[in-house]
């Protein structure tokens, strides 16, 4: 089972990359209900003798690919068309981890102000008050993500 680690991890790195999920409460209900029934085929399919012990692995294995299967194909196969509006950058900040991620304040369609992630170079190249396209979409799973396009 451990052999799946490394590409699960990379698979929610993809997944969690995947435009801004604008509502998470539908990502983590079928990211966890979907890992519950991973979880569950992995441990039905592995020796009895080894099921107790392979519970927890099976879980973490499950949860990780999951969570990264739901965002990336919520977002790599989606077939709506995009809602698109304009709105003005209200203010620009950078979160630093161990990574720094950028963001810029847009007005979405629905009039919620959201921060939205975009590169460094965009973050740099964007000023307070210029008119940006933000690009809405339905998502595959029916989990709407947003990105932004500067001119």
């Amino acid at each position: 089972m451990f052999y799946m680690i490394i590409p699960s991890l990379l698979l929610i790195i993809c997944g969690l990359m995947s435009g801004d999920i604008l509502e998470w409460r539908k990502y983590f209900v079928l990211g966890i209900i979907s890992s519950l029934v991973i979880a569950g085929i992995l441990i039905l399919f592995t020796d009895s003798s080894e099921r107790v012990k392979s519970i927890l692995s099976a879980f973490m294995i499950a949860v990780i690919f999951c969570f990264g299967t739901v965002g990336t194909l919520n977002y790599y196969y989606d077939p709506s068309e995009p809602v698109i509006t304009e709105s003005e950058i209200y203010d620009k900040y950078k979160i630093a981890r161990k990574s720094t991620s950028y963001y810029l304040e847009v007005r979405l369609s629905n009039g919620n102000i959201k921060g939205l992630t975009v590169s460094y170079d965009d973050y740099n190249d964007a000023k307070i008050g210029e008119r940006v396209k933000i690009y809405e979409y339905a998502g595959l799973f029916d989990i709407p993500y947003a990105e932004i396009h500067l001119d």
